[in-house]
């Protein structure tokens, strides 16, 4: 075994502060959400989210029906990931450009050229508390932003205390661009600009 595999080996098996479950990366398997899994990405969120700040069931239906998303299956048992964008609309015509987050709307408005290309909001990524820091959630924004145009902006909202995610959008190209007072408290709103 090399030394990378053994690192690798290293960091899935290592013992953490949270119970993690033991699985080879090889075996999960990223594809659409249907509206089967609804009830089950919204328990997923539960562990992330506080109820009253994670989404309805009725708003999981939307981003499942409506924009580009992503599950992360381990070995076609459980969702261990979930990462969803709302469809692309135009800066510059909407007023309320991202329907559930007017405010990340209005400090994206403020950043960006009067002739903004499309953008897009990532609603939501999240990762099982037992999988995380193995790179599902790299892997899933990953291939959430290579589905997307690449003329496309792309903003989401984290909250400024999660280092651990704005690392992870950082090494993905987000740029903090501003903060904004939601019902969760300070958010730090984040963009990836296009490559084109």
């Amino acid at each position: 075994m090399g030394i990378a595999q053994s690192v690798r080996a290293w960091l899935i098996s290592r013992p953490d502060a949270e119970t993690r479950t033991a699985f080879d990366p090889e075996k999960i398997v990223y594809t659409p959400a249907d509206l089967n899994d609804v009830d089950e990405i919204k328990a997923l969120d539960s562990t992330i989210f506080v109820s009253w700040l994670a989404y309805s069931r009725d708003e999981y239906v939307d981003l499942v029906r409506g924009g580009p998303q992503l599950k992360a299956m381990l070995g076609g048992e459980r969702i261990i990931g979930f990462a969803a964008a709302e469809p692309p609309f135009d800066l510059n015509q909407s007023a309320d450009a991202f329907d559930r987050h007017p405010d990340v709307s209005e400090v994206v408005r403020r950043v960006v050229a009067i002739d903004a290309p499309p953008c897009v909001y990532i609603s939501t990524l999240s990762v099982a508390p037992d999988c995380r820091r193995r790179g599902v959630g790299s892997a899933l924004l990953g291939r959430l932003l290579a589905s997307l145009d690449p003329a496309h902006l792309v903003a989401l909202s984290v909250q400024p205390e999660w280092d651990r995610a704005i690392m992870l959008y950082r090494r993905h190209g987000f740029v903090d661009v501003g903060t904004t007072t939601w019902i969760a408290g300070s958010m730090l709103v984040m963009i990836r600009r296009p490559a084109v």
